[in-house]
């Protein structure tokens, strides 16, 4: 009987044994699972920041192209303004000679020497034409007059 006895004590402890290495086997299972679990997320966070960095990049270049757009447009803007400046410069600085010019006139009696050469040749134009009116007057009085009045 002590072999009987034996055999069902080892029995028992084949079937502990078994019981324990199946409760193992459940436990390495589920931490397979797990360890599948986090390797796919894992898997699937590297596809996102794949997805995500090559989003960036383009995004990255398309501002880079814009920047680089801005800054040819500002530059082209600012050698219009210089342009401009150079034009109004110019021309501030002709003005600036005429009023000088005018300025210098008026200072330098200059202006006033002109207007009295003006006045004397308003004034002889005056004498010309009132001595021209006056001999257009006697022509007149000699045809026209005279005659109808029977003077000559």
């Amino acid at each position: 009987m002590e072999n009987k006895t034996e055999q069902g004590l080892i029995n028992d402890r084949i079937n502990g044994l078994e019981q324990r290495i199946g409760t193992v086997d459940r436990k390495v299972d589920d931490l397979e699972d797990k360890v599948d679990d986090i390797k796919d997320k894992n898997d699937e966070r590297h596809v996102e920041m794949v997805r995500l960095t090559t989003e960036l990049k383009g995004s990255s270049k398309a501002t880079e192209q814009n920047t680089n757009r801005m800054a040819n447009s500002i530059e082209g803007l600012v050698n219009e303004l210089k342009q401009s400046n150079s034009r109004t410069d110019d021309r501030f600085n002709e003005v600036n000679a005429e009023v000088r010019e005018v300025k210098d006139k008026l200072e330098g009696n200059q202006f006033d020497k002109t207007i009295q050469l003006e006045e004397k040749k308003l004034s002889n134009k005056v004498i010309v034409g009132l001595i021209g009116g006056g001999f257009i007057i006697i022509e007149l009085i000699i045809k026209v007059v005279t005659p109808a009045l029977g003077l000559g």
